[in-house]
């Protein structure tokens, strides 16, 4: 299955509200754009000894930027989010491990090993982070970062032939207008200042077409 395909399956999920298959699919989009980036062997077929989850750690954090556009809008984005959270899967000397490393060891790497992530972690519409370490280990995390991972892999310029044949759109823009265009994603977000010409834009959403459909919130599954 393709990048595009892969994605266009994990929006499908995302709309109907299925955390852990949407998450499944963007996990394997981020793996294969991050394998073109990062790739195991270079151009003389000599391995460069990257390793999977380095890949797609990497990745994740080049688009960091992007992905809290995204997810948290009004101009705010995170360089580097790094998050209270204890799990015997993650190694951290003050109790805090970045978003790059609970998305590949926890999330997953769960799917993939047993088929499901931790029950302490959620994802929640909001554009909210609530982090409860001490009482409860509990981390909620807003669902638009997977929107932000989506479309972190849609605009990917190793990702600018995918196709897209099921005509999704972020805000108005076709994902087949925004393949391999980083640009376009922040312009959307927000991160030009508005001016009398260009007003103030609401939160853009991914929309199906014929007809639109807002996206529910994401269940816990």
């Amino acid at each position: 299955m393709s990048i595009g395909k892969q994605i266009e399956s994990a929006v499908d999920e995302y709309i109907h509200g299925d955390t852990t298959l949407c998450l499944t699919n963007v996990c394997i989009a981020v793996a294969a754009t991050a394998e073109k980036r990062y790739p195991k062997k270079d151009k003389e077929g000599k391995k460069t000894g990257i390793r999977d989850n380095t890949q797609f750690k990497n990745f994740l954090h080049d688009e960091l930027r992007l992905i809290t556009m995204v997810a948290f809008q009004e101009g705010r984005s995170i360089l580097n989010l790094r998050l209270g959270y204890k799990h015997p899967g993650l190694k951290s000397k003050d109790g805090l491990v970045t978003f790059e490393e609970i998305m590949y060891h926890i999330v997953r790497c769960g799917i993939a090993h047993e088929a499901k992530f931790p029950g302490n972690i959620e994802f929640r519409k909001g554009r909210r982070l609530i982090v409860n370490v001490e009482a409860e280990n509990h981390l909620v995390l807003p669902k638009e970062l997977i929107m932000g991972m989506m479309l972190a892999v849609v605009s990917a310029p190793e990702n600018k032939d995918e196709i897209y044949q099921k005509r999704y759109k972020f805000g108005e823009t076709p994902f087949s207008d925004l393949a391999g265009e980083p640009d376009k994603i922040l312009d959307l977000v927000g991160v030009s200042k508005p001016s009398p010409d260009h007003p103030p834009q609401p939160d853009p959403e991914i929309y199906g077409i014929d007809p639109p459909i807002e996206l529910p919130p994401l269940s816990d599954t």
